[in-house]
């Protein structure tokens, strides 16, 4: 493998027009610090130090091995999507695919960085890119449904029963993003966003996958014709989300937090919603911010709250440690039989 292949990836990913990928991207990192600043004038430093001292190491190493576990799963949604079509391809491919598309994606200023590794990867090695790129955005939107649904089971949950006032601007804020990411699978219907996702795959590939607008449109209708294979990964994807909650709820356990897993079921889908909004990289920022806004009012200590998202984090960045192992000891496998 060239030594210089991840400079070229993140090249490609940053495509023209430059200066207004760099001025976003500015924008969007300017948005993370002040973000991160607002957290850390509500929280003591010497308390959020004693707070991260006190923590379970064997906490730590469960909620690391759930996390690993999770996305192991992730894979498997993934690979029970593309395998409707290609039942050749091994799960060990998908899964050394998905953790050096996890490692490299790391590397890229953008929070879709892990799909354009994928899809970048795939577009070279696999037999057929076509059908494997759009089981990557089939399996994307389903994540994405799934969040959303979640997190609009969550917001009116909270509205009901009133555990938390949430204000009018939120409440408007959150319903609108989520009315529109529950549209967004519909939106993959309609040729002019099509035709355009098209244009910026055939831009970060540096080839011409999809022969014209009608072809990616066929490809991607295959999934969402084969309501069984959608509706299992759907389960999936919900299962994803509720393991997530777990691994939350054991982070803040590695630091004796004393709140009902019933807060981080409320929560959680909200703060990982609210961290796919793109005003920020990575959603650094919004998950500290969400966290701390969401539990700090449930009883727990706003160091605490920044303490449980400094470690996830933590524990996110090593889980992306095997891909490295892979890019640099084994390269990156062709999706073949």
């Amino acid at each position: 493998m060239p030594v210089n292949e991840l400079t070229i990836l993140g090249a490609e990913a940053v495509a023209a027009p430059r200066p207004r990928r760099r001025a976003v991207f500015w924008l969007r990192a300017t948005v993370g610090a002040l973000l991160i600043l607002l957290v850390l004038r509500a929280v003591e430093m010497q308390g959020l130090v004693a707070t991260l001292r006190s923590v379970h190491p064997q906490m730590i190493g469960f909620a690391l091995l759930v996390m690993m576990a999770n996305f192991l799963l992730k894979t498997y949604r993934w690979s029970f999507v593309l395998r409707s079509q290609r039942p050749d391809i091994k799960f060990t491919q998908l899964a050394r695919l998905n953790f050096l598309s996890l490692f490299l994606g790391n590397f890229l200023p953008t929070s879709i960085s892990y799909d354009i590794v994928r899809v970048y990867y795939v577009a070279k090695r696999a037999v057929d890119p076509r059908i494997a790129i759009s089981s990557i955005f089939a399996d994307r939107m389903i994540g994405h449904f799934s969040i959303a649904l979640s997190a609009l089971l969550a917001f009116t949950a909270l509205k009901l029963t009133g555990v938390l006032a949430v204000g009018p601007v939120i409440s408007s804020g959150i319903a609108a993003f989520l009315l529109i990411s529950l549209a967004l699978p519909s939106a993959l219907c309609n040729r002019t966003v099509v035709g355009w996702l098209r244009a910026a795959l055939d831009r970060f590939t540096g080839r011409k996958l999809f022969a014209s607008v009608q072809d990616f449109s066929e490809h991607l209708l295959f999934y969402w014709q084969h309501r069984p294979v959608m509706a299992r990964a759907l389960g999936i994807a919900c299962l994803n989300l509720l393991i997530a909650v777990f691994e939350y709820y054991l982070v803040a356990a590695a630091f004796s937090a004393q709140l009902s897993i019933g807060y981080f079921f409320l929560f959680i889908p909200l703060v990982i919603f609210l961290s796919m909004l793109p005003v920020s990289i990575g959603g650094i920022g919004l998950v500290e911010g969400g966290l701390v806004f969401f539990f700090s009012q449930a009883g727990m200590a706003a160091e605490m709250c920044l303490a449980v998202a400094v470690l996830h984090r933590a524990l996110q960045h090593v889980c992306i440690l095997p891909g490295g192992a892979i890019y640099i000891l084994d390269g990156v496998p062709k999706l073949s039989a």
